[in-house]
């Protein structure tokens, strides 16, 4: 405790000479998800024209705080909580480290996004708080890399590992600190006002996961029962039932922070009054400043520092089943597509960088036959990624395949992939508009026989509303002349026309195209405190053609189920079931079937 105090005695000594007048202190609680509200909440304080001097954060109120301190307006902060994808600032790893996830890409991407900011320093007078793991007290970040101890102050306890930092590790401040009050009292404030969004949970003692949540949730509410005493004037968005994990109810939870601040006005006028504190002429203080403008820019740039990032090694298992021709990359002659189980293992990062070794088996289901495989890729330059995969196919044929990737460009992947054995080369090409577009292809060039074959893959998703997405995609490939069978294009479920056999025919030239019309609901449901789940329906047309083989075009009509998850809120799993049937030849088909439109 000594510590603690001893901390915000020298941070008064700080902050008194910087906050000589009244000033007024905005507390940002904690509350993971919840926290968007915060947003809300300094937008209708701009416009009422209330004075915020002063901003002390915690978990992940350290975050928005963050943003808005580096000088960011709320009309640009609100974007950017609907546009950065939870699962970008996590990473899952194997063995555990101190936690289920590393939240480094988080410290990362703030770093870009503040433009390097230091704590002390920012446009917006900002401290944070986070709690000592060592002496179990709440500690007062006063100076030092803001992306750090934003980092720090966001580190939940078990989900995510503690930070270091001096020598000292720390986790979520809203463990120790979840309104902190009284260290903003320390910082020179006379007026301070509080928003809190921490968790209830309805009493349900059956329930394992609610006793749990409800443990954590008394901790929370002791430690704040102090400073909300001490608080001018408390803010509550009415978010008290809803997850941590609902981070795809950023705007929901925004409005919510403005409605409930509004309704707090007349109550925050008083106190103002009362203490002699004028209001300043109504709008966004931010709303001029640089850092607003380029900000999308920066938003890939974080993007991409992210994705660049050294990954922590990691040992996972590899687990598929798929036909014989998916794990080959070929067609094996005389072989019937049949299903294989893919068992094996990867390992990656650490001092492999951005590269991995892998190493895979395949057995056929029926115990005829099996293929298996070995790869590795490793990075000798940053954008440059070097690899080698040998396989055997489920036809005992063995390939080797040294291949060359860049991924230096905006959006975009160059690749060159050798065949020796097969003679043949291929390069290839990609360009992905984040959740919008996608195109692909490759040409190839083969040299025992002698032949050329290009192929294209262009997909695209139009969101219409309400939950409602039309998705399309066209794929197109052709061989020339002289092409082996193992070089010619498949037409059936691996060229997605459902309801026909994965390889239904092979052919020098193929097209597909695709038309899919999807609904899921805007909003996920949490699934005992891990996961939040959304439905997903749609139906789709199929329509392909092999003029080599047969006149006019196969259709393929059908519907689908599935799921969107999100684990803790943060990492992306997807899955489904088409059930599709086939006109030209009248066939059911039901696969399985992961991510698929970009």
């Amino acid at each position: 405790m000594r510590t603690l105090w001893l901390g915000i005695v020298i941070a008064f000594g700080l902050g008194s000479a910087a906050l000589a007048q009244p000033k007024v202190a905005l507390i940002l609680g904690g509350g993971a998800a919840r926290g968007m509200a915060h947003i809300g909440v300094l937008r209708a304080l701009n416009e009422a024209g209330v004075p915020v001097d002063l901003i002390v954060g915690t978990s992940m109120g350290s975050v928005i705080g963050a943003m808005y301190a580096a000088g960011y307006s709320t009309e640009v902060l609100e974007e950017l909580a609907v546009r950065i994808d939870p699962g970008m600032v996590v990473r899952f790893h194997f063995p555990l480290g101190g936690g289920l996830l590393d939240a480094s890409p988080l410290e990362t991407a703030l770093d870009v996004l503040t433009e390097g900011a230091q704590v002390g320093s920012t446009p917006v007078p900002y401290y944070l708080v986070a709690s000592n793991l060592r002496t179990g007290e709440a500690h007062l970040f006063t100076s030092g890399s803001l992306a750090r101890a934003v980092h720090a102050s966001m580190a939940m306890p078990v989900l995510m590992e503690p930070v270091e930092l001096d020598g000292e590790w720390y986790y979520d401040g809203a463990y120790k600190a979840p309104v902190p009050v009284r260290m903003a009292r320390a910082l020179g404030a006379e007026v301070v006002l509080v928003v809190n969004v921490t968790r209830e949970v309805p009493f349900r003692p059956e329930s394992l996961i609610d006793n749990v949540t409800q443990l954590v949730i008394d901790i929370i509410r002791r430690n704040s029962e102090a400073d909300l005493k001490q608080a001018d004037a408390i803010v509550d968005p009415g978010l008290a039932l809803e997850s941590y994990m609902s981070f795809d109810k950023a705007r929901a939870f925004i409005g919510k922070g403005y409605a409930a601040t509004r309704a707090r006005l007349p109550e925050i006028y008083r106190v103002l009054e009362a203490h002699g504190i004028p209001l300043r002429p109504p709008g966004d203080p931010n709303a001029d400043r640089a850092i607003n403008r380029g900000w999308r820019e920066r938003l890939e740039r974080a993007r991409v520092a992210v994705e660049r990032m050294p990954p922590r090694f990691s040992l996972l298992p590899v687990v598929g089943l798929a036909p014989s021709s998916y794990l080959s990359g070929r067609h094996p002659d005389a072989t019937p597509a049949l299903s294989l189980f893919k068992l094996g293992a990867r390992a990656s990062g650490g001092p492999l960088g951005r590269g991995h070794v892998e190493a895979w088996y395949a057995t056929n289901l029926e115990g005829a036959g099996g293929a298996a495989g070995v790869s590795a890729a490793w990075n000798p330059r940053p954008d440059w990624l070097l690899g080698i995969a040998l396989a055997r196919d489920v036809g005992g044929r063995w390939s080797v395949e040294p291949s060359l990737r860049y991924d230096g460009l905006p959006e975009t992947e160059i690749g060159l992939r050798l065949d020796p054995i097969r003679g043949r080369v291929r390069l290839e090409a990609a360009w992905r508009r984040r959740g919008a577009y996608a195109l692909s292809g490759g040409y190839t060039r083969g040299w025992a026989p002698s032949f050329d074959a290009v192929d294209l893959d262009a997909r695209a998703r139009w969101p219409l509303g309400r939950g409602w997405e039309l998705r399309g995609r066209a794929y197109a490939a052709m061989a020339g002349a002289g092409a082996p069978r193992d070089a010619l294009f498949s037409l059936g479920s691996r060229s997605l026309l459902r309801g026909y056999p994965s390889d239904a025919w092979t052919a020098p030239a193929v097209g597909v195209l695709n038309l899919e019309l999807a609904w899921t609901p805007p909003h996920g449901s949490p699934v005992l405190e891990t996961a939040l789940v959304k439905p997903s329906f749609w139906g789709f047309v199929d329509a392909g053609a092999a003029p080599a083989r047969f006149a006019g075009a196969a259709v393929g009509l059908g519907v689908g189920a599935g799921v969107e998850a999100q684990l803790f809120g943060f990492l992306p799993v997807q899955g489904g079931l088409d059930l599709a049937y086939g006109l030209r030849g009248g066939r059911w088909g039901l696969g399985f079937r992961g991510r698929i439109w970009p």
